[in-house]
């Protein structure tokens, strides 16, 4: 079992964490991205594979992010480090002690 609290030497990137904006509150249609914060984060890419998305065969790369534990994030944020781009498909918070969250995203290609 992982342990939850961070050393603080390996969260070694700076990201930033993006909120969806909305056309309408009733809509859930995006329309852009809002930073939130900017915050220090373990990057560890776990493993690529392609798959066929509308006829078409693409990369999608898995890698979970650990930063420490936020009340706010939701699974529909994206997370942005220099040029890539990660959705969030999933939030963990570790052993739920509310010291760290590992978000598992997958790499915007």
């Amino acid at each position: 079992m992982p342990d939850p609290e961070i050393a603080a030497g390996s969260l070694d990137a700076r990201v930033a964490l993006l909120a969806p904006v909305y056309n309408e509150p009733i809509e859930d249609e995006i329309t852009s991205w809002q930073t939130i914060d900017h915050v220090w984060a373990a990057i560890n890419p776990n493993y690529a594979m392609e798959q066929n998305e509308s006829g078409r065969t693409i990369m999608v790369v898995q890698t979970p992010i650990v930063i420490r534990y936020r009340p706010d994030i939701d699974a529909r944020w994206r997370v942005q480090w220099g040029s890539h781009t990660y959705e969030v498909e999933g939030i963990l918070n570790v052993q739920t002690r509310n010291a760290q969250l590992q978000l598992l995203c997958k790499e915007i290609l």
